[in-house]
């Protein structure tokens, strides 16, 4: 069941997020399911479903860079090398 602070499409979760503090250290993951379907699952969706269409990896670490570039600087915060090792191989 999506909690606060999560992305959800039409009441399913899209985005799963978990985060850990102690002291001065602080781990933040993420996921999103692109297509199939999570273990055990069934209270998500996949990017796929909800724009009603085959999503790739690259589509959306592209979206991902562009919505973290920083408008004062004409590079991203993030750089696609960042995200493209992250890629399922």
């Amino acid at each position: 069941m999506p909690v606060g602070g999560e992305i959800v499409v039409h009441g399913r979760k899209l985005v799963g997020s978990a985060q850990v503090r102690k002291r001065d250290a602080f781990l933040q993951h993420g996921s999103i399911l692109l297509e199939g379907t999570q273990p055990g699952g069934g209270a998500e969706t996949t990017l796929a479903r909800a724009l009603g269409r085959s999503v790739f990896f690259d589509e959306v670490a592209a979206a991902i860079i562009a919505a973290w570039a920083d408008p004062r600087s004409d590079s991203p915060t993030v750089r696609p090398s960042d995200i493209a090792s992250l890629a399922p191989r």
